[in-house]
């Protein structure tokens, strides 16, 4: 399991250089990307940006729950628009981590990753790939 940490500095910098995921997958490849990016952290809320086209499925589907399992969030798409901000609200979390998991459009789950913050106002997150 590979690891990423992402400082709001940092990601400034991938995304002005033209990327918008973090770097780091499963594959050992080092240019390969995870599908997920930390738009924004503050007190009431995590903004992350998920790529859903990266599964291998004409409709893929993104579902994000929380360390308990509970759905905070999931949406099917057509491939070509398969990309997602996503707004998580910290008042309804649970804890300070969530599962993101792209499923392929016959419900196998293909991708999950962890996306973490240390505090509530967290200079860093933590995303990994599981």
């Amino acid at each position: 399991m590979k690891k990423v940490i992402v400082s709001l500095a940092v990601l400034a910098q991938v995304v002005v250089a033209g990327s918008a995921f973090a770097g780091g997958n499963n594959n050992n490849d080092k240019n390969a990307t995870l599908p997920i990016a930390v738009l924004s952290n503050d007190d009431e809320a995590l903004y992350i940006k998920v790529d859903a086209s990266i599964i291998d499925s004409k409709r893929p589907t993104l579902v994000i729950t929380d360390a308990n399992g509970d759905e905070l969030f999931r949406k099917t798409y057509n491939k070509a628009n398969a990309i997602q901000n996503v707004k998580l609200l910290k008042e309804n979390a649970t804890s300070n981590l969530v599962y993101v998991t792209l499923r392929s459009e016959d419900g196998k789950i293909t991708k999950t990753y962890t996306v973490s913050t240390k505090t509530q106002v967290a200079e860093q997150v933590e995303v990994a790939a599981l």
